[in-house]
């Protein structure tokens, strides 16, 4: 979909309607927020049913051709929340309609016509459970950047169904000691798919996350099977998923894709949009970290998982952080993100409490 200014707008009135000390306000925009993270979700869904709406529009085919077309803009509208499906194939017809190929432009289009009728299926899956179709599909859009090829494959039935059984109670412990981060995971996802497989040069991979399926978030499932493990990779690509949304799938820097630095959570060079996302997401799990080791419901053992989990990551932004001070040109909405991810930052490295006017409210 094409990138707008519109992005920038709901940080932009949470900043301007804060009172008091503007670095408050500065902190308030890093930190989760379930109703802004709506907001995000309402401009992208927004955006893909205008799209959606002038390509029909635009499409030389017979009326009778398009009549159940004409009317996906508003079923979208009124089922509300399309799945990533939806997108996915949206971004294919998308670039199909760029190179003017019609035959699968409207293929794409019924495809999308039959799916926003489609009932949702389970919030979490396993690899395996997901059709050859999207799967084909959902694989074409994480590799469209060249940089961060992934193979997945099914995970073993034993160890998904542990997961998903994960899953679901870091969701519940999230709601207790992070609400503000649970109502944010629920304003952006709509579906986690648990894989197996590679990625990257180095044959490790985790989690991952893009705008071209937004809400679905890929983890790992054999690297998630501990209730702090699968916290940390729901910060992890849930922030991903933010910063996307925020930006509507645009870059928060202005450097060239060609240029290549470490990055604090990858092996290999990477770009410094990149290096941007690795570098707030960093802060962001440090925040979930936090957040948890501040409740009572993780045992003696989880604590200490968090505690080494909260050490790695606050490493890990450090790291990423003097790289983009000393390479990145910052869009306006990236400026803005990395200042507030560093005063938070710096706060928790004092150890005091955030004030009230910036502290994460149920």
């Amino acid at each position: 979909m094409p990138k707008s200014p519109a992005a920038r707008s709901s940080h932009r009135r949470l900043a301007a309607s804060e009172q008091g000390d503007p670095g408050n306000a500065l902190t308030e925009l890093f930190l989760p927020d379930g109703e802004r993270a709506a907001e995000i979700a309402a401009t992208v869904e927004r955006r893909l049913t205008e799209s959606i709406a002038s390509i029909v529009a635009a499409m030389p085919v017979a009326p009778a051709r398009s009549a159940s077309w004409r009317s996906i803009d508003e079923r979208i509208r009124r089922r509300g929340r399309p799945r990533a499906p939806i997108h996915a194939a949206y971004h294919e017809l998308f670039s199909a309609v760029e190179r003017d190929d019609v035959e699968a432009a409207c293929l794409l289009l019924d495809e999308i016509d039959a799916a926003v009728d489609r009932p949702a299926g389970p919030f979490a899956v396993s690899w395996a459970d997901v059709g050859e179709n999207e799967r084909q599909r959902y694989l074409r859009a994480l590799n469209a950047d060249p940089t961060t090829p992934v193979a997945f494959s099914a995970p073993d039935d034993a160890i998904a169904a542990a997961a998903i059984r994960i899953v679901g109670e870091a969701i519940e412990e999230l709601g207790r000691s992070a609400p503000s981060i649970a109502a944010e995971l629920g304003a952006l996802l709509t579906q986690i798919v648990f894989v197996g497989g590679t990625a990257g040069s180095d044959g490790r991979f985790d989690g991952a996350t893009t705008f071209y399926c937004w809400g679905a978030l890929f983890l790992n499932a054999e690297e998630h099977l501990s209730l702090v493990g699968m916290i940390d990779g729901l910060a992890h690509e849930s922030a991903h998923a933010l910063l996307y949304g925020m930006a509507l799938g645009g870059t928060l820097v202005t450097n060239p894709a060609t240029e290549r630095h470490p990055s604090p959570l990858r092996r290999d060079l990477r770009h410094l949009d990149g290096i941007f996302h690795a570098t707030f997401v960093s802060a962001r799990m440090h925040l979930a970290h936090d957040r948890m080791l501040a409740g009572d419901g993780l045992t003696p053992t989880q604590q200490k998982e968090a505690v080494r989990s909260r050490a790695t990551s606050a490493t890990a932004f450090g790291t990423g952080l003097r790289t983009l001070r000393d390479h990145a040109r910052f869009t306006p909405l990236g400026r803005d993100l990395i200042d507030s991810a560093e005063r938070y930052m710096n706060v928790a490295a004092r150890g005091t409490p955030l004030p009230a006017a910036a502290t994460v409210s149920p």
